[in-house]
């Protein structure tokens, strides 16, 4: 998915997901089925590289190439929310939406108004696990989340 099939795709408010599967009993944690279970699991908390931008408008997608220089970037705990590591304003449920919702035009979005994260990191898969299906499994994302792995979109 190239830049402005992405950046058209996420201001659409008709669009609500891509390549989700449906909802469903998520099973037990692993810890709790015990056994070999563990083997077929790999938990991705832990240290990413970051980088904050204040609006989508700045969104570089070379950033997805696998040799894109990160060095400069951040480093954030994952699971965690950027707002609370000072990233951007946060957001309150006691307050009105911020202001990158165009209440006039309601769900319209103010891409100028709309900041974004970039999260990367590399890790393994070993053999045995490549032969089988692969879900990733995000818990507790806010607004909008989108993978690419190895360069290519999910």
């Amino acid at each position: 998915m190239n830049r402005t099939e992405y950046i058209k795709n996420i201001y659409n408010a008709d669009i609500y997901q891509i390549n989700v599967k449906k909802p469903r009993f998520s099973d037990l944690p692993v810890s709790e089925i015990g056994g070999d279970m563990e083997k077929y699991c790999i938990n991705l908390n832990g240290m990413w590289k970051f980088k904050w931008l204040d609006t989508t408008d700045k969104l570089d997608f070379n950033f997805i190439a696998a040799d894109y220089d990160i060095s400069k970037w951040d480093n954030l705990e994952v699971p965690s929310n950027w707002e609370t590591k000072g990233y951007g304003t946060p957001i309150y449920t006691n307050v009105n939406y911020p202001y990158a919702f165009k209440t006039k035009k309601i769900p319209v979005i103010d891409s100028v108004q709309n900041p974004c994260g970039l999260y990367k990191r590399k890790f393994t898969i070993d053999s045995e696990l490549t032969a089988r299906t692969t879900i990733i499994r995000f818990e507790g994302v806010q607004s909008s989340v989108s993978l690419w792995v190895n360069g290519d979109f999910c």
